[in-house]
């Protein structure tokens, strides 16, 4: 799948849209299938190395929005409810694992 990565730090132009693996759900996630992806201050300052990131390169924001479209067998979704999402990474891509309780809406 495709998303907006950087593995270095610096200005916009260390931005690449680059292929990763399409998540892997653990049993307390759903998949969501991005319609909306949040870019704000903090994104910028994790990229130009003000903030500290956890884990190793590529880094991703890390908010947005869209509609679910595995659940694993949560009955409290549902495919094509819609969901918005903070404080998860690799949220600039395709398709994005999130845990169930970091989620709002429907």
């Amino acid at each position: 799948m495709k998303a907006l990565t950087f593995s270095t730090f610096g200005n916009s132009d260390v931005l690449e849209y680059a292929d990763i693996p399409t998540p892997i759900l653990k049993e307390d996630e759903i998949l969501v299938e991005m319609r909306a992806i949040g870019l704000n201050f903090d994104d910028v300052y994790r990229r130009k190395e003000n903030y500290h990131l956890k884990g190793n390169p590529p880094f991703i924001a890390h908010e947005g929005a869209g509609g679910v479209i595995q659940t694993n067998n949560h009955t409290e979704f549902k495919i094509g409810d819609r969901v918005a999402f903070a404080d998860v990474p690799f949220a600039n891509a395709e398709f994005v694992a999130v845990q169930k309780h970091k989620t709002s809406g429907k």
